[in-house]
């Protein structure tokens, strides 16, 4: 996995742990991570020209709780020219939904 902080430890550092935290241990996918000043959306869109799959989550910080889609990740599903999969939270007990 290529990590890059953008010439700070501490943000490669803390990248590395969330990227083994999110696939284990065992990470066989080739991962590239940058650290990038801009609006979230238009910068991930924008990187998201020359990748293959953008991968974000279902909402943020801000707007409103129940919403089930955040509005950086819905400018991404809309506007980005590769797939993009949108990973929900996960539930506060710890269980998975029946995707059934």
């Amino acid at each position: 996995m290529l990590v890059d902080g953008g010439g700070n430890g501490v943000v490669a550092a803390t990248l590395w742990v969330g990227a083994q935290l999110a696939l284990g241990d065992d990470i066989t996918v080739k991962i590239t991570s940058r650290v990038v000043e801009g609006h979230p959306a238009a910068v991930l869109i924008e990187v998201a020209a020359e990748a293959d799959l953008l991968v974000v989550g279902s909402r943020g910080l801000g707007g409103f709780r129940g919403m089930l889609l955040g509005s950086v990740s819905a400018q991404c599903v809309h506007h980005a020219r590769c797939p993009v999969v949108v990973v929900p939270p996960p539930h506060p007990d710890g269980e998975q939904p029946d995707p059934s």
